[in-house]
């Protein structure tokens, strides 16, 4: 695998990451270590000795996800409800690229964040974060799919160290927030802030808004927006689809079998009945095996003075069936993708793999997607511009999530 690995989670995240990094690791194309266990889990020993190498040439998971996230294919159109500066501070190139690989992600893993920070020329950055990277969430009360504290898992740089850290949040308490970040070494973990945010006093948090009303400071932000792919009052929501991971598993360990049967089935098995390859000595060779290229023509002798015979047994793999029956699993998973048959293009000479959404499930969908996702882009943008706003000293842009507004564009239809 080419992940890093990583600090093990505490018991009450335990299965929450383990199930949510598999699902990123398929998305991502870094899962044969997870088709290969999975595979192992169903054959003995002995039969694993004879299969090919895993394949994950078929991804039903992958491919579903990636037909779905069509809402951000045009840019949206951003404006806000009363007259604003150009957006371009908060609305950057980077964000309209992030977008479309968010709502990858928020299909796949069912929730994905995006965490925001002020660069030095004052525009905000965004960068993804995956749910298995956020660790120890805390909910807010009222709101509880909304988190008020969390350890987001990254993998830091510093003058004499590279490993795994944990960057810690905290606003529970307004009147004193908390933000840490914490070297994790081994089972061990030690504050290391200062090593990597020198100029911050301790106590100091750097994510705040204007202040209000005389205040000193202003309120702290958790600069983290978690979107989801159903709004249902819980934080995460790991096991969602989950068949649509087992059968995305289950079609790579077959498909493996059906490569070893290309391999070994597909053709007449030969063998012989008193005989042997002409001139080979009985002392040595008698019983034992002769590879023999498909394209040479081999000459036997009998033995023991019999004239000896040739047979060989019939073809017992049907690579097309076996195909069909590949293709025909992989569609049925497209119903845990939240799709119906008749939101499928399908016809005789389609496989799983080239089957195709049909524009009216694509847009049945995406109007689906569009009340998540735009509740997710009007927290985010609020918040980008009460961080910008507090880095400027002045009210900018509007900081109420209500007065931001986004129209998604669909792609125009080819003259």
């Amino acid at each position: 695998m080419l992940t890093k690995p990583e600090p093990q989670p505490r018991s009450a995240d335990l299965a929450r990451v383990a199930i949510t990094a598999r699902r990123r690791r398929i998305l991502s194309g870094d899962w044969k270590d997870d088709a290969r266990n999975y595979t192992a889990k169903h054959y003995a020993r002995e039969t694993l000795d004879y299969l090919p190498p895993v394949t994950i040439e078929r991804n039903p998971l992958k491919n579903l996800t990636g037909q779905l996230a069509t809402l951000y294919d045009v840019a949206p159109t951003v404006t806000t409800a009363t007259p604003s500066p150009p957006l371009s501070p908060l609305v950057t190139g980077r964000l309209l690229a992030l977008w479309p690989q968010l709502l990858f992600m928020v299909i796949g893993l069912n929730e994905c964040a995006v965490r925001l920070d002020r660069l030095p020329n004052g525009r905000i950055a965004y960068r993804l974060v995956t749910p298995d990277m956020l660790r120890d969430v805390v909910e807010d009360e009222h709101e509880p799919d909304r988190p008020v504290a969390l350890r987001e898992l990254r993998w830091l740089t510093r003058p004499g160290r590279v490993g795994w850290a944990y960057e810690c949040f905290d606003v529970r308490d307004p009147a004193a927030p908390i933000f840490k970040v914490i070297e994790v070494n081994g089972d061990a973990e030690a504050d290391a802030t200062a090593l990597y945010y020198p100029a911050l006093s301790p106590g100091d948090y750097p994510w705040r808004s204007l202040p209000v009303d005389g205040e000193d400071l202003g309120r702290p932000i958790l600069p983290f927006v978690l979107y989801h792919l159903r709004v249902n009052g819980q934080m995460f929501n790991p096991l969602d689809g989950e068949e649509l991971v087992e059968g995305t598993l289950g079609i790579a360990m077959k498909a493996t079998c059906a490569n070893q049967g290309q391999r070994d089935l597909a053709f007449p098995f030969r063998f012989t009945m008193n005989a042997r390859l002409s001139g080979a000595r009985a002392d040595k060779d008698v019983g034992g095996r002769v590879a023999l290229s498909p394209l040479s023509m081999a000459e036997f002798e009998g033995t023991d003075g019999q004239t000896g015979s040739v047979e060989q047994l019939e073809v017992t793999f049907d690579a097309v069936k076996a195909c069909t029956a590949l293709d025909m699993q992989e569609a049925a998973l497209s119903s845990f993708a939240g799709l119906t048959p008749a939101d499928m293009n399908l016809s005789a000479a389609s496989s799983g793999a080239a089957r195709v959404i049909s524009k009216e499930g694509l847009r049945r969908v995406r109007l689906a997607r569009e009340l998540s996702q735009r509740m997710g882009d009007q927290e985010l943008l609020s918040k980008a511009a009460a961080i910008y706003n507090a880095g400027q000293g002045e009210r900018v842009y509007p900081e109420s999530p209500d007065d931001w507004q986004i129209v998604y564009n669909e792609l125009a239809p080819l003259a």
